[in-house]
């Protein structure tokens, strides 16, 4: 991670970089959720609804995640798991996750392999006790 002088030597206009206006800056401040970094920036690192598994989200600026994900990369900021290393059974609360924005950290790639692990092990009990049930009617 980089801080707050080196983001902006980062995000002057000759390095390709649409930073938000003063206003939307303000605006965002103001909501007193965002820091001052991710309100220059326009993104945030943030833990996935809770599970411990840190990815970017577009605060807003952004038209959706990917490109916020994609801007944190491009800048250096972070680096970005690709999505063809994210393991074949990355589900979370039902839904694919196997999108652009999952932070790149050996620490990140060990809780989303433990994670889908603890999926998986769950789903196996699922299945023995179902099974289980069908022997037994």
């Amino acid at each position: 991670m980089v801080d707050l002088k080196t983001v902006m030597n980062l995000t002057k206009p000759e390095n390709n970089y649409t930073y938000p206006t003063e206003e939307e800056v303000m605006i965002l401040l103001n909501e007193g959720c965002w820091s001052i970094l991710q309100s220059v920036l326009g993104f945030g690192i943030f833990d996935y609804n809770g599970y411990g598994l840190l990815n970017v989200e577009s605060i807003g600026l952004f038209n959706c995640d990917d490109d916020a994900a994609r801007e944190a990369e491009r800048i250096g900021y972070c680096k970005i798991i690709p999505v063809d290393e994210l393991p074949y059974n990355f589900y979370i609360d039902g839904h694919d996750a196997h999108f652009f924005g999952w932070v790149d950290t050996p620490d990140n790639r060990k809780a989303i392999k433990e994670y889908c692990k603890k999926l998986e092990d769950e789903s196996k009990k699922k299945f023995n006790l179902a099974t289980v049930w069908e022997i037994l009617d």
